[in-house]
């Protein structure tokens, strides 16, 4: 897993009379392995670790902003920001990278490596190939592609069958693959004569 980027939620501010506020309950900066599945977290907490009427502690709600997409990743930011009883401001944020969705895998028909000349003349367009990267929700891609079917072969000489999936996921990801089929030439022929009588 590569070093998470953005800020690491350490750095927050006290103003007016002051109180030390303690935020060890914010969650430093992360990264997410898949760009799906988080929830909003808990409240940050903050005490100045007095007592009796000197106490000042509470707890603030996260604000939380989402700016990514499962092509290019991105970040969840989330903030605290509050005033104590005694109006001090007491403020962390913490950025989350969003990493971008698996690029999905491409999956064709299975092929035979080689045909007879009457298999590769009975020859029919196959299946479409389709792509997934294993993931769901926001997540997810996913699709088909259709083959593009060359034939370059004659009964003589026999040749190939050549079917390429080729093109793109919604994220631009190029998505190929080609199969190659040899085709045999067609069998050699059997002579046969008219029978004759003997004299």
């Amino acid at each position: 897993m590569r070093e998470p980027a953005g800020a690491n939620g350490g750095d927050h501010g006290v103003a007016g009379g002051g109180s030390d506020a303690d935020h060890s309950d914010v969650p430093d900066g992360a990264e997410l392995c898949r760009c799906d599945g988080f929830t909003t977290p808990a409240d940050g907490t903050y005490s100045n670790g007095e007592s009796g009427d000197c106490e000042i502690s509470g707890a603030i709600p996260p604000q939380v902003t989402e700016s990514w997409t499962a092509c290019d990743g991105g970040t969840i930011t989330i903030l605290y920001s509050g005033t104590d009883e005694c109006g001090n401001l007491l403020e962390q944020t913490a950025v989350i990278t969003v990493l971008p969705a698996a690029v999905p895998t491409l999956t064709i028909p299975t092929f035979p490596t080689e045909l007879s000349c009457a298999g590769a003349d009975g020859f029919t367009t196959p299946a479409d190939g389709t792509y997934s990267n294993g993931e769901s929700g926001d997540c997810e891609i996913s699709g088909a592609i259709p083959p593009q079917v060359t034939e370059s072969w004659t009964a003589c000489d026999g040749g190939t069958i050549t079917i390429l999936y080729s093109g793109t996921d919604e994220c631009g990801n190029l998505l190929e693959q080609t199969a190659v089929i040899t085709v045999l030439p067609a069998a050699v022929p059997t002579l046969t004569i008219p029978t004759f009588r003997r004299s």
